[in-house]
């Protein structure tokens, strides 16, 4: 929300979510082609990874892309399960905003804090 303001879309969507599952599986399947271990510690070039370009990649910054990329996938999940779950409360029992945060445990967010 914070880039709404001078882009006019949100910037996690539904297609950079999809550019997102690629490039963390391309990381993935470029650890698993090491064959246990043995393959480069640094990987050059999109012949390693696609996407990858001219540049280099360590397995340091592979683990790290995997995770970076993960977490924000499961975020953008479990905001989409969120934002179902307060229609679908609010819609069925007539309960207030803040009530459906409390009941699923965003006290927090309820009280206007993170």
């Amino acid at each position: 929300k914070r880039h709404d303001f001078y882009t006019g879309w949100k910037i996690l969507r539904a297609g950079v979510m999809d550019l997102l599952l690629d490039a963390r599986n391309a990381l993935v399947y470029a650890g698993q082609q090491q064959n246990g271990g043995e393959g480069p510690k640094v990987f050059k070039t999109d012949r390693a990874i696609p996407g990858l370009g001219a540049n280099q990649l360590t397995e340091k910054g592979r683990q790290i892309g995997i995770k970076a990329y993960t977490d924000a996938i499961q975020r953008y999940a479990l905001r989409g399960l969120l934002e179902r779950l307060v229609i679908l409360t609010k819609n069925q029992q007539g309960i207030s905003l803040r009530e459906v945060l409390v009941h699923v445990g965003l006290e927090s967010v309820a009280e206007g804090g993170r």
